[in-house]
């Protein structure tokens, strides 16, 4: 499953796009767990409970609670970048290149699915619990 979203920055004096590919396939975890030292399925977890989506009748935006730990969001975001184009710059210097800031409130919505899409594709073809 990819996605491409659109980060937006001004570039003397004109607004310009960027194109951003992120994806999700089996080797997310392990992306994950090799660059930083850590599972994912647990980190994503404390970011999932910790996210509170907007509502778009009331036209808010999603938002983080206090105990959302933000380094992690910004890794797991990185992961999915790297799962995409395996050229991409180590995490702190390819978020070093988002310079009017990552826009993370709103992609962080339009990348949920993807942050679960190496769960689903193993719960979805594997046999029901009891089966042979």
């Amino acid at each position: 499953m990819e996605k491409i979203l659109v980060y937006k920055k001004q570039e003397n004096g004109e607004l310009v796009e960027q194109q951003v590919r992120f994806k999700s396939t089996a080797s997310l975890p392990v992306i994950y767990a090799e660059q930083f030292g850590r599972e994912l399925f647990p980190d994503l977890d404390s970011i999932i409970t910790s996210w509170h989506p907007g509502d778009k009748e009331k036209n808010t935006r999603g938002y983080f609670d206090d105990r959302a730990n933000m380094s992690l969001v910004y890794k797991i975001v990185w992961a999915l970048a790297k799962c995409a184009d395996r050229t991409i710059l180590p995490p702190i210097e390819w978020l070093d290149t988002f310079e009017d800031g990552l826009p993370i409130w709103e992609w962080f919505a339009e990348l949920s699915d993807l942050m679960f899409a190496s769960f689903t594709g193993a719960t979805k073809n594997a046999p029901a619990a009891g089966s042979k």
